[in-house]
């Protein structure tokens, strides 16, 4: 690089982006179709952001769902009664997701399930 260069008031100098520019360009970006498969860096300051990197709101959603078929699926293995486990089990694809209700009311009804069925639909 000449001395020129470095004095000369046409030299372009990089501006920093604020943090809301960057958002801005990452909505740009999703608003965009013809960018949508492309992985392209924003640069804000000494940070860079891969496109590919943004976490997908779908995914969170998804994730947060996750944790709650898990807890109940642990309680129903945990069970030693191979027919409260069924029971326990149809319970819940019929839509009734509470365990401890669903468990109370088998034992409660001898685990006559359609009698609890209907106790929960009402």
């Amino acid at each position: 690089m000449s001395i020129d260069s470095c004095i000369n008031p046409t030299t372009e100098v990089p501006v920093q982006k604020t943090e809301d520019q960057v958002k801005q360009s990452i909505n740009d970006l999703f608003n965009d179709p013809d960018k949508l498969g492309e992985s392209m860096e924003i640069e804000a300051g000494d940070k860079q952001v891969d496109i590919d990197d943004v976490i997908d709101p779908l995914s969170v959603s998804q994730a947060q769902l996750i944790p709650r078929v898990l807890t109940y699926q642990d309680k129903i293995n945990q069970e030693t009664q191979d027919v409260l486990k069924r029971h326990l089990q149809t319970l819940y694809e019929f839509g009734f997701y509470d365990f401890e209700r669903n468990k109370e009311l088998l034992v409660k009804f001898d685990l006559n399930i359609e009698t609890v069925a209907g106790v929960l639909m009402n």
